[in-house]
């Protein structure tokens, strides 16, 4: 039975070479895959960070604000008129600086959303847009919860600027509640906006959770790619293993034809032309008269092992019948074909009656 061709066995390995190309090239897109999943981690655990740090801020703004409330509900004196304005004057101050707060923070948050857009892909959208409305969304209630104690705060000054109508400063008491009442309409305008804006932050983190769900299917659909190709790859190599092993039995097969040696033994034409044409190739029509199986396997083994010769000098011995004339037509044909330049053709062939040959 013959081994797979040369032919078969370069195919195997040029298949071989482009499987194990891909494999390298999908693991590769693997690993950059991963080193973005890495990077979005550590980015989303610095917005984390950054949405603590305003959470503080925001319960420290609270405790002031209880204490500002129970000082003011505390205070019992002649000046009460003064102190509320006072107090009114920086309730107006830390609401100004607390929406200014939230405002940078919220800038912030979709400026880093933005980024997060731009730089990552479609890669872990959701985590940063999930923080980013959960912030919004915490803000607003806080926002909220302030406003319904400005509005409570807002009916205490009323009332107390109902009970001293009497006095010069209850218009401007009125005055400055009246400018509060705007502003806190401007904080509920701005709630309704921000109401806005978490309702389109939902609708993008929806779709980049669909996003999301397409590129873990697509990652599945490398991962199971790469086992197909690391299957076809241990494949591959079986069959250009078991073609190798095919092919060192071909090569140990054929050098066991050995070179066929031929060699004059007798003193012939003299010592000079014995000498002359030693350790030469000769090839001859010999008198085996009836064994025309040896001659033509002494042709075939010199016919083979002609590729593995040297240019060299080849003695041709002329001979007078019809099929020494053919033989050495077709040698000749050879010798020209592969460029082997020079052919000798004594005048005067020597004695070839000890002709030995060995396999």
């Amino acid at each position: 039975v013959q081994g797979p061709s040369l032919e078969d066995i370069t195919d195997l390995q040029i298949r071989l070479h482009q499987a194990l190309l891909n494999i390298d090239h999908l693991e590769q897109e693997k690993k950059h895959l991963e080193q973005k999943a890495a990077q979005l981690a550590q980015d989303y655990v610095t917005v984390k960070a950054h949405s603590d740090e305003g959470d503080s801020v925001q319960l420290s703004m609270k405790e002031r604000l209880k204490v500002l409330e129970a000082q003011v509900a505390h205070r019992e004196s002649i000046d009460d008129t003064a102190v509320l304005r006072q107090e009114l004057v920086q309730v107006q101050r830390v609401m100004d600086e607390l929406n200014q707060e939230r405002e940078r923070e919220r800038d912030e948050l979709k400026t880093e959303l933005d980024l997060y857009k731009e730089k990552y892909g479609d890669i872990h959208k959701e985590t940063s847009g999930k923080d980013t409305i959960e912030s919004l969304s915490l803000l607003l209630t806080t926002t909220k919860d302030e406003l319904l104690k400005l509005q409570k705060e807002h009916t205490d000054l009323l009332d107390n600027i109902q009970a001293n109508e009497g006095s010069s400063t209850a218009l401007q008491q009125l005055n400055q509640m009246n400018e509060l009442s705007i502003q806190i309409e401007n904080l509920q305008l701005q709630n309704t906006e921000k109401d806005l804006e978490i309702d389109s932050l939902k609708k993008i983190l929806q779709e980049n959770i669909e996003k999301l769900a397409e590129t873990a299917n697509t990652i599945h659909g490398l991962e199971k790619n790469i086992f197909e190709l690391e299957q076809l790859k241990s494949h591959w190599k079986e069959k250009a293993y078991i073609a190798q092993n095919s092919l060192l039995s071909n090569e140990k097969h054929k050098s066991k034809v050995n070179v066929v040696e031929m060699k004059y033994l007798g003193n012939v034409c003299g010592k000079t032309r014995m000498d002359k044409v030693r350790n030469e190739w000769v090839l001859k029509e010999w008198s085996l008269k009836g064994n025309p199986i040896a001659y033509r396997n002494i042709f075939m083994v010199f016919m083979k092992q002609l590729d593995d010769i040297e240019v060299m000098q080849v003695y041709f011995l002329p001979h007078s019948t019809p099929s020494l004339s053919s033989f050495m037509a077709l040698i000749n044909s050879f010798f020209v074909d592969h460029a082997i330049s020079k052919i000798l053709w004594p005048s005067r062939p020597p004695d070839l009656m000890a002709l030995h040959y060995k396999l």
